[in-house]
């Protein structure tokens, strides 16, 4: 999936640029909301919101989640207040596995 999302990232290399306690960290694309696959950019107006989508990469998981519809300056810092939070808790990170505990 990383090579599909032509993302570019090598695990091993965050494990050598990243302390123990970092490794949970991820990385976090605008895409455009009709073609995931292509950077969006910077986000330069309020409008830009209705046109993207937000990839995230977890390193140490390997998970790709992808948000749609952020449509507000005010979703888009819902979710990155989301993530933050999940750097001192993965565990609430989605993954297939806490997917599963939840049944």
């Amino acid at each position: 999936m990383v090579e599909e999302f032509n993302l570019g990232l090598d695990k091993e290399k965050v494990y050598n640029r990243f302390g123990k306690e970092e490794r949970y960290s991820f990385y976090m694309y605008s895409v455009h909301k009709d073609d995931i696959k292509k950077s969006y950019g910077e986000i330069k107006t309020d409008e830009d919101y209705k046109n993207i989508a937000i990839l995230v990469y977890n390193y140490n998981i390997g998970t790709i989640v992808i948000f749609h519809d952020i449509d507000t300056k005010e979703i888009d810092q819902a979710i990155v207040s989301f993530l933050t939070g999940t750097l001192k808790e993965p565990e609430k990170f989605p993954s297939i596995d806490n997917a599963n505990n939840k049944k």
